[in-house]
């Protein structure tokens, strides 16, 4: 069965803000975490924003990561609703896994019985505000199935240095020829189970204060018994920690002091 990996590999140059959007749901009430702020209509009642309203001007802080310059860049079929894409910060004071965001959504959205296809494409950026952290790798996980013949629930994503998406963030990556994408499938082709890869991560060759990432979440359904859902995204940014300049001075004198002092007594 060929997988519904779209053409947002590295090259993506082209961002087009699709307009439009169809009437939003309200999002389910969650728990307000301390360390999460939501900028968007009503986030701070229902502890999430909704992408359609992210897509707007919105942003969430997750602890000091600030997600946002949130871009729609394509929906599969139109009628794909953006307002039943539910997101929330998690994990604001942790170095491992990192700050994140997980995904979930409302009145079926992503969820397919018989043939069809659901697919939705946009993008962000992650800054760290801490002057003292930095990314260091990036995780990434669901829940989905299929059932039937034929059937998959995917998501792709790609991380990039800037924001036109034209430099890859390279990093070490758990399957040969992956430098900065990450993959998350399950797949059923002729009633049998083909792929179940629930988290996939990059660990990065240099450190970064800001990402640019591009996300695909697809569903496909080629049987006319079929099923195919995804229920939840998460996504998390492990961040490590540098030495204060001043820190480091103090570092570099006392090892001068040290040797100094080795060779004062070998006089």
């Amino acid at each position: 069965m060929k997988h519904l990996k779209s053409t947002l590999a590295s090259g993506l140059t082209a961002f087009g803000l699709l307009a439009g959007m169809g009437a939003i749901s309200a999002p389910a009430q969650a728990a307000l975490i301390p360390g999460v702020t939501y900028n968007c209509p009503d986030g701070s009642t229902f502890g999430n924003c909704l992408l359609s309203d992210l897509v707007n001007g919105g942003s969430i802080q997750v602890g000091d990561k600030l997600f946002s310059e949130w871009t729609l860049l394509g929906l599969t079929p139109t009628n794909v609703d953006a307002g039943n894409i539910i997101i929330e910060g998690i994990d604001p004071f942790t170095d491992e896994p990192g700050p994140g965001l997980k995904y979930t959504f409302a009145n079926n959205e992503l969820s397919l019985t018989g043939p069809g296809t659901e697919q939705i494409f946009f993008g962000y950026k992650v800054d760290v505000l801490d002057p003292n952290k930095f990314i260091k790798d990036n995780s990434l996980g669901f829940l989905a199935t299929a059932t039937g013949s034929n059937s998959s629930a995917e998501v792709h994503e790609f991380v990039f240095e800037d924001a036109a998406r034209s430099i890859a963030a390279l990093g070490t990556h758990n399957l040969p020829g992956l430098t900065n994408e990450k993959d998350v499938l399950f797949v059923v082709d002729n009633d049998q189970v083909t792929e179940d890869s629930p988290t996939d991560f990059i660990d990065f060759t240099d450190n970064y204060k800001t990402l640019y990432i591009t996300k695909e979440f697809s569903v496909d359904v080629s049987g006319a018994a079929g099923t195919a859902s995804i229920t939840e995204v998460t996504q998390n940014f492990s961040q490590t920690s540098v030495p204060e300049p001043s820190t480091v001075l103090g570092l570099v004198a006392l090892g001068g002091l040290g040797l100094a002092s080795k060779g004062k007594k070998q006089k």
